[in-house]
């Protein structure tokens, strides 16, 4: 489990701590809301494909 860090002690991190810190949220965050995909730039056969997925 995580712990919380007071805010004052993440200050005074180097910049290369608070870098790796930042991609690591940045890919849980993506893992868990994937990106979201304009309609206009999806093939009907990727619509289509993308729903028999969700349906399995």
């Amino acid at each position: 489990m995580e712990q919380r860090r007071p805010f004052s002690e993440i200050l005074s991190w180097p910049a290369s701590e608070m870098q790796f810190w930042l991609a690591h949220y940045q890919l849980e965050y993506e893992k868990e809301h994937p990106p979201v995909v304009n309609p206009a730039d999806v093939t009907p056969e990727q619509s289509l494909s993308q729903f028999k997925k969700l349906m399995v």
